[in-house]
């Protein structure tokens, strides 16, 4: 059954409902020049045709049920089918090593990750995670090197600078450090900060950002990040000069 409604409302309910473009829909003109928009074809004596909506106009938001799940094992530093990204370096911090997925992976991209107990692949399909596998890490040995042509992140040991234990694991937490995390939980976890500043956000808004200077033995890494409402809403990794 066809449905019709003024221009202005088809504007707030293509806003708030992203279902409606799913669908195909055509905008009809009649002859007194009134406007609808109906999921069937223009009648006879109307003029218009089907109305192309562009994907990334709409915004698909899962439910507060499926977000609380997905923090909770975040929290827990778990990973689980379905995820976004956004989750897994929440839960993972940044990735060693990321590179396109083949037809053999069955997903599009495919991230790794040196974790202590072996080396963690999670595939993603788009922006999900599709699947996640664990290759223990044998007793005694390394963790093994990001693959050649891979971009190292943050969370990657440079060539030629060891580590020490406390700093491996300082860095490993800090790599953990990612927006929308609760601000008190991640202070906790870091520590005192080098220094930090109040500061005004748009719209009025006061946030206070932290700065931790590099760790002495670890990766020449300065972390930043700004926590408004409680939250985490910003992070920036780079290197001091």
């Amino acid at each position: 059954m066809a449905f019709r409604f003024p221009l202005t409302v088809l504007a707030v309910t293509m806003t708030l409902v992203p279902a409606v473009a799913c669908a195909e829909v055509f905008k009809c003109v009649d002859g007194a020049g009134r406007i609808t928009y109906q999921e069937s074809p223009c009648t006879a004596g109307e003029r218009g045709g089907a109305v192309v909506l562009p994907e990334q106009s709409v915004e698909v938001r899962e439910s507060p049920e499926i977000e609380a799940a997905w923090r909770a094992a975040a929290t827990r530093h778990d990973v689980i089918k379905g995820m976004p990204k956004r989750w897994v370096q929440q839960a993972l911090g940044v990735p060693t090593a990321i590179r396109a997925g083949t037809p053999s992976d069955a997903a599009t991209e495919v991230w790794s990750y040196e974790l202590p107990a072996g080396t963690t692949r999670i595939g993603f399909t788009g922006n999900i995670v599709a699947w996640q596998h664990t290759e223990p890490r044998v007793a005694g040995a390394a963790p093994a090197a990001p693959a050649r042509g891979t971009a190292a992140s943050p969370a990657t040991q440079p060539r030629g600078l060891a580590a020490s234990p406390g700093a491996e694991n300082a860095d490993s937490v800090r790599s953990r450090v990612a927006v929308d995390r609760k601000c008190d939980e991640v202070v906790a976890e870091l520590g005192p900060a080098a220094s930090q500043q109040n500061i005004e956000l748009t719209a009025g808004a006061d946030g206070v950002r932290y700065i931790y200077d590099p760790v002495p033995g670890g990766l020449p890494v300065r972390l930043t990040f700004t926590c408004a409402d409680g939250r985490v809403v910003a992070v920036s990794r780079g290197v001091p000069r």
